[in-house]
């Protein structure tokens, strides 16, 4: 090759170059690659089908095993989100159970990961999901192929109250969900849901409106003791679709739930209009309050028992009184059933609660459900209606069949004309890199399958602002690895974010807009306190270092004046107008904190609540603490102040004296005085005796005296005093103490009467009689005291008195001649010039020979003072006589 042949190829191949790589973007040329898994990619997902329709609800996902390689796991990706699933594997074949209530188209993907970690994705498969529904009655009173009605309708299942679906043979490019119900309890449950297990059936309908006699008619407690059978078959089971409302209070089917031990897996609904308390008010009833009470009613169901929801029967009924404003005026009520059911299509679409729903749909000439009914069977052809309109959709089949479907998804007619079209999943093993340099430009660029995109060189500069990297959206949230594995087309978009200036009290930097900046080091300033940055030289707004920087910013510094709080020796600054925080009291050992004080004499208490104007000292006020221990109970209290006295203690036989200071109970303590030391009190008891006076009992403390009682009386008897014993031996003495116990007894001393010279005396029992001084009488001689009037018992002084007594003097005349021994004269002494012996009976003591010429008188003989009475009387009689005569 010449020289000038070779620059030649060389600039062409530096121009083609440069023509293929842009500063935007690095291409990466297409190879020839053919992938071994492409059979697998495309074929590998059975079931769902492209754009096929599937129930809401667990959605099972089937696909092929990928084989001649040694697989580690498979993921499943439904709308690009991993699923937490649970594989199962037989033979060749792989299901899980996926889940979703979203009525919309959505896509999913398997994904098998090798071995050496290597990830072979399957081709996305697009699905639509869908709730509505159907039930099919006894192929809707005989017609033929009623069942094919609903490739009008659009649904994803239907049910007919029974386990065998009806005959599909004749129905073209049709694939309906059958669900299979246990009607009632008259066959072998068990082996009837083992049959279906075995079909490969999922889910299973229980019992049909078993709370009405003319449906299954099953009492709760029978219906709950199938449950174990139910729940053993491995299948999906319905609960029990009651006639009545399932959140009624003491209902069928509370009973029912409150007695299965396996709450079964949905909740099962049939109702109309009638049973949900619409408003029966003429005015007010709308199908738009009639949606909306419906929808009340399943929230009240799903929050009461936490289960999904599966409507299988719901219509409006004509004769329902809840449509009784249309009554008579058949297209009004009509047109008011069709706009219920658009509208609470809707809702029930939006309630991720509800899985499934299927519209009751009666024979059109049904006096009931005319309203209601869906298309026109064999049962309305015999009841008048055109034969030709046989299988044709009714208004509000109409509105069912283009209601409740996905987004995207189109309804299939029965000649398949207008059945929808999905586009084909890409299948080629390229995938489109589109760059995005900027917002005018992109550049798109193939890498196969698997691979990573590998280098990308930065864009362009932009004034003002600095690249950050590449990115998956345009929002620059989520980054993009170039060493990532690319399994599909996309967008990678340059990220600049904005710069922007930061000036911090003069110091300038340049910082990247939408991030935040480092706090500097706080300001500086003599006498000053910094408090801290702000965004305005007022210091009205602080700036807030942990939020993104937005724009050109400036920022200032805040200094306050600041004063000196001296705290217990520890200093602390205080802004100028601040109050100072009290700090945690402070301890000493033996001593109580009373305070802080701003002087030392403790008289000056600190505010804590007054605002620092100027520097100040504070000292910590401490009083000392006093122990004080009373009959070994322990308490501490402030030197200085008092302690309240105890209750008196109590000891049997004692009486508490008080409290002291000492042990020998010399220094007696005094409650009104302050403490101020410690300090041990002991009590002291005084001894108590009993002293019981008279019957009636009082203490004395021992060594004290009792007071003396007045002295009792008794009529009679004198008292003598009290004495310590009943035999009145030993007297008690007021004036000593007492030292034991004692009781006291009244003794009394019988009074007795002594006569003497007719003057009374009194004179105690036992007592002696004081012998009087002997009496005298002119011519007579006193012999002594006698106690009879016939002086044979002569009164011995000597003796004690015990009784009362009368003493009789004896007198006896005085004769020289006579000595003793011949008569005697005695007498009275009635007259005597002794005149203080008058009283005094003078006698003689006479011989029985010698009374002729004297009498002895007696003192104290009646017969004398007769004998003055008679004698006095005789002597006036005879002077008045004497008078008498001489007149």
């Amino acid at each position: 090759m010449n020289k000038r042949k070779f620059i030649k190829r060389t600039a062409v191949a530096l121009i083609s170059a440069m023509l293929f790589f842009t500063p935007d973007c690095i291409a990466v040329k297409a190879e020839e690659y053919v992938n071994p898994y492409n059979s697998w990619k495309t074929e590998a997902v059975s079931y769902p089908q492209k754009g096929q329709l599937v129930p809401a609800g667990p959605i099972e996902i089937k696909w092929n095993a990928l084989e001649n390689t040694d697989v580690k796991k498979y993921e499943v990706y439904l709308d690009g989100s991993l699923q937490n699933v649970q594989i199962e594997q037989n033979g060749k074949q792989l299901s899980c159970s996926v889940y979703s209530t979203k009525v919309e188209k959505h896509q999913v993907k398997i994904l098998a990961v090798l071995d050496n970690d290597t990830k072979v994705s399957t081709s996305i498969r697009n699905f639509f999901v869908s709730k509505k529904g159907l039930g099919f009655y006894s192929e809707n009173n005989g017609a033929s192929n009623s069942l094919s009605y609903s490739q009008n309708l659009g649904l994803s299942w239907y049910y007919n109250w029974g386990t065998q679906p009806f005959d599909e043979t004749n129905v073209a490019n049709h694939d309906l969900d059958y669900v299979p119900m246990i009607y009632n309890n008259s066959a072998n449950i068990k082996n009837t849901l083992a049959n279906l297990k075995a079909k490969g059936y999922s889910t299973v309908l229980s019992f049909n409106e078993p709370d009405y006699v003319n449906e299954s008619n099953i009492k709760a407690d029978v219906a709950a003791s199938y449950n174990k059978d139910f729940h053993d078959s491995g299948l999906r089971i319905g609960s029990p679709a009651t006639m009545g409302s399932t959140t009624d209070a003491n209902c069928w089917f509370e009973n029912y739930w409150g007695a299965i031990s396996v709450k079964d897996d949905f909740i099962t609904i049939h109702t109309y209009p009638g049973y949900i308390g619409l408003d029966n008010d003429n005015t007010g009833f709308t199908p738009e309050k009639a949606a909306d009470s419906f929808v009340t009613y399943l929230t009240n169901v799903y929050e009461k028992y936490t289960k999904p929801i599966w409507i299988t029967e719901h219509a409006a009924s004509a004769n329902d009184a809840n449509w009784h404003p249309y009554d008579g005026k058949q297209s009004e009520h009509n047109q008011a059933v069709q706009e219920y059911m658009a509208i609470l299509m809707k809702k029930l679409n939006n309630l991720d609660f509800v899985e499934r729903y299927a519209w009751f749909t009666f024979d059109s000439t049904s006096f009931n459900g005319s309203s209601s009914a869906l298309f026109y069977n064999k049962a309305d052809i015999s009841n008048g209606i055109d034969e030709s309109r046989l299988g044709k959709l009714t208004t509000l089949g109409e509105i069912y069949r283009n209601n409740g479907n996905p987004t995207g998804y189109t309804v299939a007619k029965i000649d398949g004309s207008d059945i929808m079209t999905v586009a084909d999943e890409y299948v080629d093993d390229y995938v489109n890199v589109t760059v995005h340099p900027n917002a005018a430009s992109q550049q798109v660029q193939k890498v196969k399958l698997g691979d990573k995109l590998g280098q990308l060189a930065d864009p362009s500069e932009r004034e003002g602002y600095t690249f950050k990297g590449w990115y998956k959206d345009q929002d620059g949230n989520d980054a993009f690895d170039i060493n990532e594995s690319i399994d599909h087309d996309i967008d990678i978009y340059a990220k600049y974010v904005k710069l922007v200036t930061v000036d911090i009290n003069g110091d300038k930097k340049i910082v990247e807009e939408g991030t935040t900046i480092d706090k500097p080091n706080d300001a500086f300033k003599e006498g000053f306190k910094f408090k801290g940055w702000y965004v305005d030289e007022d210091h009205t707004q602080e700036f807030d270092f942990s939020k993104p920087i937005t724009s050109d910013t400036k920022i200032y510094p805040y200094f306050v004046s600041v004063h000196t709080v001296t705290m217990n020796g520890q200093t602390i600054e205080v802004e100028d107008g601040q109050k100072v925080v009290q700090p945690t009291d402070p301890t000493k050992d033996g001593y109580v904190f009373k305070g802080w004080y701003t002087d030392t004499s403790y008289t000056i208490p600190f505010d804590f609540d007054v605002p620092i104007t100027s520097s100040v000292t504070v000292y910590p006020h401490f009083v000392r603490l006093c122990t004080v221990i009373i009959d070994g109970q322990e308490q501490v209290v402030e030197a200085g102040t008092t302690i309240s006295k105890p209750t008196d203690p109590t000891k049997e036989g004692y009486v508490f004296d008080g409290w002291y200071t000492d042990g020998q109970f010399k220094n007696k303590f005094d409650f009104t005085k302050t403490i101020t030391s410690d300090i041990h009190l002991y009590p002291h008891f005084l001894k108590v005796c009993t002293v019981t006076i008279n019957g009636q009992t009082q203490t004395v403390v021992e060594g004290n005296t009792i007071n003396k009682p007045a002295d009792p009386t008794k009529e009679g008897y004198i008292f003598d005093g009290w004495y310590t014993d009943e035999q009145y031996t030993q007297k008690f003495d007021f004036t000593q103490g007492v030292k034991n116990d004692v009781e006291l007894y009244a003794h009394f001393l019988k009074i007795y009467t002594v006569t003497i010279n007719r003057q009374q005396q009194t004179v105690t029992e036992g007592s002696k009689l004081a012998k009087p001084a002997d009496p005298t009488k002119e011519g007579f001689v006193f012999k002594g005291w006698y106690s009879d009037v016939n002086y044979q018992n002569a009164f011995d002084f000597n003796q004690p008195v015990n009784g009362d007594v009368t003493l009789y003097a004896l007198f006896v005349e005085a004769d020289s001649s006579n000595n003793g021994s011949g008569n005697q004269q005695t007498s009275n002494n009635n007259g005597s010039s002794n005149s203080n012996q008058s009283n005094t009976t003078t006698t003689k003591k006479a011989s029985k020979a010698k009374k002729a010429t004297k009498k002895s008188v007696k003192t104290g003989d009646d017969t004398m003072m007769m004998t003055y009475v008679f004698g006095l009387f005789g002597a006036i009689l005879g002077l008045t006589l004497l008078k008498r005569k001489y007149e």
